[in-house]
């Protein structure tokens, strides 16, 4: 992943967009590969992004899952990560909580309970409480009447040109 990094940082010596649009590009498309292949066996692909999808099947079809999936890892050399989900919320493809079967949490986007000030500051209660309501199971009215930092209520916003900015002292 670095490497890939590099070739699209204007300042690596590994600088090469052709490459990195060339690694893009075929990554997307043997991926649009296994879900068609998937599809064709009546295996319902859900998810996809850059570098992975999610797809929803019963037990009886586990094994032509598998058995498509290593058929296309033999075809394009590539190896799959196999993840089971106990539950996905998707908002789109860049905001969403996953919980694996380990009970291991990923957040994404507009559910990441971490507070990053340099993407802003914007209500930070409602990520924690969507946190509480699908992780813990805590309904989202108990959580936000229960909840005491008012500071997870504030908002900030940065200022540019399409702004007019007013400053009013008491």
């Amino acid at each position: 992943n670095s490497i890939y990094g590099k070739m699209g940082n204007d300042y690596s010596y590994l600088l090469d967009k052709q490459a990195l649009y060339s690694v893009t590009l075929n990554g997307q498309l043997f991926l649009l590969m296994l879900i068609e292949q998937l599809q064709a066996v009546g295996i319902r692909c859900i998810y996809s992004n850059t570098d992975g999808i999610t797809c929803i099947l019963d037990k009886s079809q586990e094994e032509d899952y598998y058995k498509v999936c290593q058929q296309w890892q033999d075809l394009t050399g590539f190896i799959l990560e196999f993840v089971e989900y106990k539950k996905m919320i998707i908002k789109d493809v860049n905001n969403y909580i996953i919980i694996d079967k380990s009970d291991n949490v990923k957040l994404k986007g507009d559910f990441d309970i971490k507070i990053n000030l340099s993407k802003g500051y914007d209500a930070p209660v409602v990520a924690k409480a969507l946190y509480a309501y699908f992780v813990d199971n805590i309904p989202v009215e108990e959580f936000i009447d229960s909840h005491d930092n008012i500071y997870d209520f504030c908002m900030a916003q940065k200022t540019g040109p399409q702004f007019q900015t007013e400053y009013h002292y008491i």
